[in-house]
């Protein structure tokens, strides 16, 4: 299985998800279940006011 991804931001980028099968693959060869791991992408929030919202 596969790394679940999870976003309130929108979609993920093409080239993020034609590398995400590399990274599954050296999970798997380093002993590690893909599918136990979720990638999230969401806003940020700070308490600063001089910053807007930050992608992470």
């Amino acid at each position: 299985m596969s790394i679940i991804l999870q976003s309130t931001v929108g979609g993920f980028s093409a080239q993020f998800m034609r590398k995400l099968p590399l990274v599954e693959q050296a999970m798997r060869d380093h002993g590690l279940d893909p599918a136990e791991f979720v990638i999230s992408k969401d806003y940020a929030h700070r308490d600063d006011p001089d910053h807007g919202p930050v992608l992470l």
